[in-house]
Order: structure tokens, then C-alpha cells, then sequence
């Protein structure tokens, strides 16, 4: 395949070829018409001088009378020509170039045209200087011929009528146009040699400068270099320039659309909703960190079925939806290890026919939905027990027990109790929403928890003491973790209450406490019978209580161990439940060390 050199050469060669060889042809022919133009009307010239002489007798080298040959030797000397005389019959009488003993053998004038057509006018009596014939090539030579009319009292042989022929060679004409072609010829190579070596090294240069271009917009193409050098004013160097131009106007278009990709990719990479973007044929072109999480899968394939991701109908009947409707959603359960409920909303691409899917972990929402409908359903039969209790105290009281000394007072005590109840359920529920919504103050100091326990164990002696149990503390002085006093007083109150309620009477309780590491664990222990595990999980839920019957009947609201974990958590702490050994359980909260 020819390069650009190659073809630039070709090319060059082809039009000097063309333009040589148009001009030798032009040049020739204008020449060689215009010599034979001229022999031609120097025959008829010579024709007409010919013709005078004979018709008029008249002779510039003869003093007297001439016979038809000599007079033909004498005109074919004078005028350089070959002159042949013809009678009326056709018969040659006279030739400049043979003897008069040759004269017989010549043949007749009806082999010469244009002796034949002269015969013919001279017979139609039609001649003069414009019955003249054409001139006819023949032979290397231009002939043309005239009849004559000659008076016989003139001193000649008594004929009076006949055709004279002049012929002119062209012999002198061809060797000039042999010459003049060979003259052009050598000319046209010449200067085609010459318009080729210019053309080759034009092209040479221009090719190598148009290779260096296509070498270094390579170049610039791959990132090899930044921008061609120009180094010239002409077409290539305007080609050059604007390779700069268009180069410069994509690095900008590059760096626009890479700020935008990676402006996308930080939004997709950290935005929680997971999103997978699918082709037409539901395989997954893109999947964001927030996917691969949820999908509990280390890495996606471009073109990998959506299918070996998502394994639930629910999204296998979304994707047909979409499709049809444009917008779609479905609630679908996901993941390996553990289920999670997820909601999945999706749009259908109209330019390329696929599918964007988002999918948002819902799981916790709807923990929190059932804790909400629990909390309500809890809240709502904790406020309508004691109320039930105060509106039939009340109503008996109405009836008429109001007015008896005996049954009214019991009456009226039941009222306050109730009412006492239902101020401690609301009491705890604010006290709840404070420390949920951070608007409970928190001071969190270094703090010796030895006096915090030791008031706690101090203000409940009487409680344990009515229930026959041992109630004590073993708290070194030394540990002060970072606390809030008030939290963690509230903290110990409701867990050693918890344990005095639910230990049986004759049991023990007690406050230990220790340091381990950069954290500090605080323990309320007991003997009692312990919780059994399946209530563990929800032993910290709002209401959640492990003895329904026997908790209404100590007057808990169900609320203590929740307002425990909240206060913990807001002091960036924890607390757990263990088992203890042999029996009971060890509630155990840990606090940083201060």
C-alpha cells in the first residue's frame, strides 16, 4: 500500500506524463499543419507560376521556343520543383526529372487524382487560377495540378490545351517535424525528469513533515507528549496548530468529565442507598459499595445477571414492571448471613432500555415500626389499668361508699395508689424522651463510684431488710470512671431495685466493681432464679417485662432496665446481662475509665 510519499510521487508523475505528452502532441501537430499549410501554398504558388509560363510561353531563361520538355526541365529547375506536362488526352509530354525516351512508360494521368479532375475541368472548359486542384500528398511529396490553355501562334508545337502537374517534396517538412518531435521529446523527458525531482523532493518534505505530524498527534493521542511542534506557516503548520487547538479543547473536556466521574463516584460510593444500574438484557453494568454491602458479595462483574445477586421472586417480578410501567417498587428479603428487609425502588432508562434499582435497608425501620406499634400497645394498657382501677374506685365512691367509714377509705387508698402508679409510668416515660433526645444534662467527670454505691445500697436497706435479703457493696475507692453522678446513681437505684424484686426473700444481692483496662465494669449480682435466655434479647425493650403478672403486682412500670441502657449509652457506656454462678444474673455496665 502506498504511503503519502508514494502517492505524492505517483501522482506528480502521472500529471507531468499527462502534461507532457498533451503538450509534444499539440505542439507537433499545430507545427506539422501549419509547415504542410505553408508547403501547400507554396505548390499552388509554384503551380500558378507554372501554369503563366506555359499558357503565356514566356520563359525567364529561354530566348526562343522550348518543347514541352525542355520546358517542364526548365520550369521544374527554375522553380525547384518536379514539373510533369499532360496533353488534353491525359498523356505526359514533359517531366523535369526523366528523359524524353521515359516519357511513354510513365502511364496514363487517370493514376494521378488530381491530374484527372484538372482533365476534367479542362474539358468542361472551367480553368484558370481557381480551377486549380488541392494539393495531394503522395510519396513523400505534395502534388497539385492546373489545366492551360496556350494560343498556337506563339512559336510552340501547334497544341493548344493540356494540365500541368507541380510536385514539392516533403521530405525537407518530415526531417524538420522528425527533428522538432525528437527536440520536444527530449525537451518533455528533460523537464519531466527535472518536475519529478522537484515533485519528489516537494513530496519528500512535505511527506516528512506530514509524518512527523501523524508521528506526533500519535503522540499526543496516547499521552506521549502534551502538544505539536509547529514548524511552519504553511497548511501543515495551520494542521498543527489546530491539532493543539482540538487537543487542548479535550484535555478540557477529560478533565470536566473526570471532575463529573469522580464527583459520581464519591456521591454513588458514599450515598447509603444501594444502587445497581442494569442493561437491557438485566445484566449489571454498575453496583456501589452501599450494594455490594448489602448484597453481602465482594465484587460485581460488568455483564453479571442480576439474578446470581438478587435471589427473591419479589425482584425478579419487579424487573417486568418497570419495564412496563416505567416505575415500580417492591419490599424484598436480601443477604446471606442474615436476612434484611429491603425496599427497592426502580426506573426504567428510556435511551438504552435499562433499569436503575435503589435499594434501602429498611430493616431496622421496620424493628422500630414494631417497637413503635409494641410501645403504643404497652403504653396504652400500662395508663389503662391504674386508670380502670381510679374510674371504678371513683364511681363506687359516687354510688354511695363515699358516705361509708368503713369501705370509703379503702376506696380512696386504692385511688392513690393507682394514681401513684400512673405517675410513675409517666415520670419514667419522660424521663426516657430526656435521655433519647439528649435533653437531660449530662456533667461526665472523673467520678469515685465507691460513695455512689454506697448511698444506693444505703437508701434501699430497708426494702431488702423487709424482704429478708442481703444487700451489700464491695466498690475500691480508687475507681473513678467517667460518669455523670446523677446518671449513674439512677443506673444503680433501678438495677439493685430489679434485683430485690425479683430475687426470692432470704437471697442476696450485691455491688462489685473493677477496672479493666481503659474501661471500668460495674455489677449487680443476685441468687435468684436467674432469666432465662430467650427473653435476653428484649430484656432491655420499653415495657418488655419477663413476668407480666408478678411485675404489675411489685409496681414496675416495665421501663426501669430501658431507662438504664439509654443513660448508659449516653454516657458512652454499655450494659449486658450474664449469667451468674450457680444461680441468678449479673446486670453489667461498663463506663470509660477517667
Amino acid at each position: 500500500m502506498l504511503g503519502i510519499r508514494g502517492k505524492l510521487f505517483v501522482t506528480s508523475l502521472v500529471l507531468m506524463l499527462a502534461v507532457g505528452g498533451a503538450t509534444l502532441i499539440v505542439l507537433e501537430r499545430g507545427l506539422g499543419g501549419f509547415l504542410r499549410a505553408k508547403l501547400a501554398s507554396d505548390v499552388s504558388r509554384r503551380l500558378s507560376i507554372a501554369q503563366q509560363w506555359i499558357e503565356h510561353g514566356r520563359h525567364p531563361r529561354a530566348a526562343g521556343a522550348l518543347d514541352d520538355d525542355a520546358m517542364a526541365d526548365s520550369l521544374g529547375l527554375a522553380l525547384d520543383a518536379h514539373v510533369t506536362v499532360f496533353d488534353q488526352s491525359g498523356k505526359v509530354i514533359g517531366d523535369s526529372e526523366h528523359e524524353p525516351s521515359q516519357l511513354a512508360g510513365m502511364g496514363s494521368a487517370s493514376q494521378q487524382p488530381e491530374v484527372a479532375a484538372s482533365l476534367e475541368r479542362l474539358h468542361d472548359h472551367d480553368h484558370g487560377r481557381a480551377a486549380q486542384t488541392k494539393p495531394v500528398e503522395r510519396a513523400r511529396a505534395l502534388y497539385a495540378a492546373a489545366p492551360f490553355a496556350r494560343s498556337g501562334d506563339i512559336g510552340l508545337e501547334p497544341w493548344r490545351q493540356g494540365v500541368v502537374r507541380v510536385g514539392v517534396s516533403t521530405i525537407d517538412v518530415d526531417t524538420v517535424l522528425d527533428r522538432l518531435r525528437f527536440f520536444l521529446l527530449l525537451v518533455s523527458l528533460a523537464g519531466i525528469g527535472v518536475a519529478l525531482l522537484m515533485s519528489g523532493l516537494a513530496s519528500f518534505w512535505a511527506s516528512r513533515e506530514l509524518v512527523s505530524l501523524v508521528r506526533n498527534a500519535g503522540a499526543l493521542a496516547t499521552g506521549g507528549r502534551s502538544r505539536l511542534e509547529i514548524a511552519s506557516a504553511d497548511e501543515l503548520g495551520s494542521l498543527a496548530g489546530s491539532f493543539n487547538r482540538l487537543a487542548e479543547q479535550l484535555e478540557r473536556t477529560v478533565a470536566e468529565l473526570k471532575r463529573e466521574r469522580d464527583r459520581f463516584e464519591a456521591i454513588l460510593g458514599h450515598m447509603a442507598e444501594a444502587v445497581i444500574a442494569l442493561d437491557s438484557d438485566d445484566r449489571v453494568q454498575l453496583a456501589n459499595r452501599a450494594a455490594l454491602e448489602l448484597l453481602e458479595v465482594p465484587e460485581v462483574r460488568p455483564g453479571q445477571p442480576v439474578v446470581d445477586l438478587v435471589r427473591a421472586p419479589a425482584f425478579a417480578d419487579l424487573l417486568p414492571r418497570v419495564r412496563a410501567q416505567g416505575k415500580a417498587s417492591a419490599e424484598l428479603a436480601v443477604g446471606k448471613s442474615s436476612t434484611r428487609q429491603v425496599l427497592a425502588r426502580a426506573a426504567r432508562l428510556e435511551a438504552t432500555d435499562g433499569v436503575v434499582v435503589v435499594m434501602l435497608d429498611v430493616t431496622e425501620i421496620r424493628r422500630l415500626e414494631a417497637v413503635r406499634r409494641d410501645f403504643v400497645a404497652n403504653v396504652s394498657h400500662e395508663l389503662r389499668t391504674p386508670i380502670s382501677i381510679m374510674q371504678a374506685n371513683a364511681e363506687t365512691l359516687l354510688d354511695g361508699a363515699l358516705s361509708d367509714p368503713e369501705r370509703g377509705p379503702g376506696f380512696a387508698h386504692a385511688i392513690m395508689r393507682s394514681a401513684e402508679r400512673l405517675g410513675r409510668i409517666v415520670s419514667d416515660l419522660l424521663d426516657l424522651s430526656r435521655i433519647e433526645s439528649g435533653e437531660q444534662p449530662l456533667k461526665l467527670e472523673p467520678l469515685p463510684i465507691a460513695d455512689v454505691a454506697f448511698r444506693v445500697v444505703d437508701s434501699l436497706q430497708l426494702k431488702a431488710r423487709a424482704r429478708s435479703m442481703a444487700l451489700s457493696q464491695d466498690v475500691s475507692e480508687d475507681l473513678e470512671p467517667l460518669c455523670d453522678e446523677d446518671s449513674l446513681e439512677q443506673i444503680l437505684t433501678n438495677l439493685v431495685e430489679n434485683a430485690i424484686k425479683y430475687t426470692p426473700a432470704g437471697g442476696r444481692v450485691w455491688v462489685s466493681a473493677a477496672a479493666e483496662g481503659e474501661r471500668v465494669r460495674i455489677d449487680v449480682c443476685d441468687d435468684g432464679p436467674g432469666i432465662e435466655p430467650r427473653h435476653r434479647e428484649r430484656i432491655f425493650e420499653r415495657f418488655y417485662r419477663v413476668d407480666p403478672g408478678r411485675s404489675r403486682d411489685m409496681g414496675g412500670t416495665g421501663l426501669g432496665l430501658s431507662i438504664v441502657k439509654h443513660l448508659a449509652e449516653a454516657q458512652d457506656g454499655t450494659v449486658e446481662l450474664l449469667d451468674n454462678e450457680p444461680t441468678g444474673c449479673v446486670f453489667r455496665v461498663w463506663l470509660r475509665a477517667g
